[in-house]
């Protein structure tokens, strides 16, 4: 399975190409939300491109305190072992997916001011395996704007995610991500740096 990695700044060339291949649809956003904090500068250039307001949503997701102890170990390994480490850990969660017991809990975040109203919301997200977390986000946001339109776009989906119908847009399809804000980036202390000093 390839693995795409990513710097700062060719991670913001895919998240406005993302941005791009939604517009090359025919359909634009009047608001986008993104799914914290991987996907923060995803969001923060599509309703950048758009014009648009943008909020943040916060998932539990599952064995995250385990990753966050271990990431200054995983990124001197070599890239050969933490590629061969993803496939293993992305085997893991597709193979016990049952489309109930990875429900996630979102929330909004207060990072950045709601929008009085929405009526076509894009949901933007690093990669969707399961397609549990967009789902969640999708169904979230509809209660609160019911007459809203919501599609989504991720930079890379699996066939679960597109199997499931919650992938709307996807740059790419089956393949690996290191991303700035993945923890065995050696981008991820400047991009967690980035994301705390707040919108740009």
């Amino acid at each position: 399975m390839e693995l795409l990695e990513f710097s700062p700044e060719s991670f913001r060339d895919e998240s406005l190409r993302l941005a791009k291949l939604v517009e090359s649809s025919g359909w634009r956003p009047d608001c986008v939300a993104y799914l914290a904090k991987g996907a923060w500068q995803i969001g923060e250039v599509c309703a950048d491109y758009f014009s648009t307001p943008v909020i943040e949503l916060s998932a539990h997701r599952s064995g995250e305190a385990a990753k966050t102890g271990a990431h200054c170990f995983l990124r001197v390994l070599p890239r050969s072992v933490r590629k061969l480490l993803r496939e293993m850990e992305l085997r893991k969660r597709l193979s016990s997916f049952d489309g109930n017991s990875q429900k996630k809990t979102m929330r909004l975040t207060d990072r950045f001011e709601l929008p009085v109203e929405a009526a076509r919301i894009l949901i933007v997200d690093d990669a969707a395996d399961t397609g549990s977390s967009l789902i969640a986000a999708k169904g979230f946001l509809a209660d609160l704007w019911p007459a809203s339109e919501i599609k989504t776009a991720v930079i890379n989906s699996f066939g679960h995610a597109r199997l499931s119908g919650a992938v709307d847009y996807s740059l790419h399809e089956d393949v690996l991500l290191c991303t700035p804000m993945s923890k065995d980036s050696r981008y991820y202390e400047e991009a967690t740096r980035s994301y705390k000093a707040g919108p740009q």
